[in-house]
């Protein structure tokens, strides 16, 4: 059941988010980037259980897009520090409040404190499970799976 319902809700986010120009892995690493401004291209990798080449392509397009700059990193000049813009932030902003209407009809068949119920016992198993919050790994293009020990922290 949660495979099946995993796999419809990803569809229909994706179609759900296609109107803000860009993908649903974008969105994982824009919240990472929120969360944790300035880190380098391997730490966003590792952090979301993406491979370090598909990292490179997204962060790539993060930058086409305007959502994203890569800055010189200040205490390695070998790597480069990724950071929001003003875009970016504009962006991500947008993308929750579509987020959470998704949310909202998806549950719309559940009473207010049965929502609450449901979100309650699925951030328990996503938080025992060590998924990082707001970064859903299996949105990342390419990604490995997510470990047990994955943590919160960059």
């Amino acid at each position: 059941m949660l495979s099946q319902l995993g796999f419809h809700v990803a569809a229909k986010a994706a179609e759900a988010s296609a109107p803000l120009g860009f993908a649903l892995p974008h969105f994982g690493v824009l919240t990472f980037l929120e969360r944790y401004e300035g880190q380098t291209q391997q730490r966003i990798a590792e952090a979301v259980a993406a491979n370090r080449n598909t990292m490179v392509a997204i962060i790539d397009d993060l930058e086409r897009l305007g959502l994203a700059q890569r800055q010189p990193h200040p205490s390695d000049r070998r790597a480069n520090a990724v950071h929001l813009t003003k875009q970016g932030r504009a962006a991500l902003q947008k993308a929750r409040q579509l987020a959470a209407q998704f949310e909202q009809d998806f549950t719309a068949g559940l009473d207010p404190a049965e929502r609450e119920t449901l979100l309650l016992l699925l951030r328990r198993v996503a938080d025992r499970e060590g998924l990082l919050r707001g970064v859903h790994p299996g949105l990342v293009l390419g990604s490995k799976t997510a470990t047990a020990n994955s943590s919160d922290r960059p």
